[in-house]
């Protein structure tokens, strides 16, 4: 049964200095109403976002440092529907996708490691790179043959070319699969943006394991060029 965490987030927004922890984003969840359809891992699943622009002066979100002040993106003429990033198909639509990530769990134990850093993008769209990490019980990234709580996953959408971007939210979902059917899908959302030269876009998931199985994942978003 799929369950959706949607992740509602007060962003960040700063300059290219960064976000740190103590001023970065707070979330809340609000399970879906699949929520309660089949049972769940025992600590909630979480996520979420932030924004850095290239400098203070920057459009869009980043303008400023309140997140209430944020500017939020306006849907040009001609611009395409908005689409849940959660709707995409890689295979379909890689430029909005990171590349797949596979791991196995047998035994409760780290059988096979996930790929920590994999990279898309080209020189005419936004490079989404994914870190994932198999975490132990206390807290240490897992080795093989160790206990698995749960995954760690952190991904960046970033703007590289000389072109700027309108993500109509701040949208970037974790889709995991177990055993080639879907286990969780995270998403964040927060007001749009746009994401000019130099910019990007930050979103953390950590989500519990507790089940055995051959699991993958793959992070997504939706934007669309200004003109």
């Amino acid at each position: 049964m799929k369950r959706t965490i949607l992740i509602v987030a007060i962003v960040c927004a700063l300059a290219a200095a960064g976000c740190g922890s103590e001023n970065g984003p707070n979330a809340t969840i609000r399970p879906s109403p699949f929520a309660s359809d089949s049972p769940g891992p025992t600590v909630s699943p979480a996520a979420t976002t932030d924004v850095v622009t290239a400098s203070p002066s920057a459009t869009g979100a980043g303008s400023t440092a309140s997140p209430q002040a944020a500017s939020t993106a306006t849907p040009l003429a001609g611009a395409p529907a908005t689409r849940e990033s959660t709707s995409v198909a890689c295979n379909d639509d890689p430029q909005f996708c990171s590349r797949e990530v596979t791991m196995r769990v047998s035994g409760d134990n780290l059988a096979a490691a996930p790929v920590r850093n994999v990279t898309r993008g080209g020189s005419t769209t936004p490079n989404i790179t994914m870190v994932s990490t198999a975490v132990a019980p206390g807290g240490d990234e897992a080795a093989i043959g160790d206990e698995v709580s749960k995954i760690h996953v952190e991904v960046a959408v970033r703007n590289t070319t000389n072109r700027t971007f309108v993500f109509a939210k701040r949208d970037v979902s974790l889709r995991v699969e177990r055993n080639g059917e879907e286990y969780e899908v995270l998403e964040t959302t927060g007001d749009g943006f746009e994401m000019t030269p130099d910019s990007k876009m930050l979103a953390k998931f950590d989500l519990p394991i507790i089940h055995n199985g051959s699991y993958e994942w793959a992070a997504r978003t939706w934007f669309y060029e200004k003109t």
